[in-house]
C-alpha cells in the first residue's frame, strides 16, 4: 500500500508542476497579447474577464483598421477622378 501512495503522491507532484507551467505559459501569452495590443493607443477594452477584454479590444482595432483602409481606397478613387 505504502508504494501505491507514493506512487500516487509523485503522479500528484507531476500533475500540479504540470498545471503550475501550463500556467505560467498561458499567462506568458496573454501578456505578449495584451503588450501587442496595447501599442495602438494604451488602451485595453474594460471588461469583467481578461479574455473578452482581448478580444473586444483586437475586434475594435480590426473594425478602425477596416475603417481606416475603406477611406484610404475612398481617398484614392477620389484622387484618381480629380486627376481625370
Amino acid at each position: 500500500m505504502k508504494l501505491e501512495q507514493r506512487h500516487a503522491r509523485a503522479v500528484v507532484a507531476k500533475l500540479e508542476q504540470d498545471v503550475k507551467q501550463a500556467n505560467a505559459d498561458a499567462d506568458m501569452y496573454a501578456r505578449a497579447w495584451e503588450r501587442e495590443l496595447a501599442q495602438y493607443d494604451g488602451k485595453i477594452r474594460n471588461k469583467r474577464h481578461h479574455i473578452d477584454a482581448m478580444v473586444c479590444t483586437t475586434r475594435d482595432l480590426i473594425a478602425k483598421l477596416k475603417a481606416a483602409e475603406a477611406r484610404i481606397c475612398e481617398m484614392e478613387v477620389q484622387q484618381h477622378e480629380y486627376q481625370r
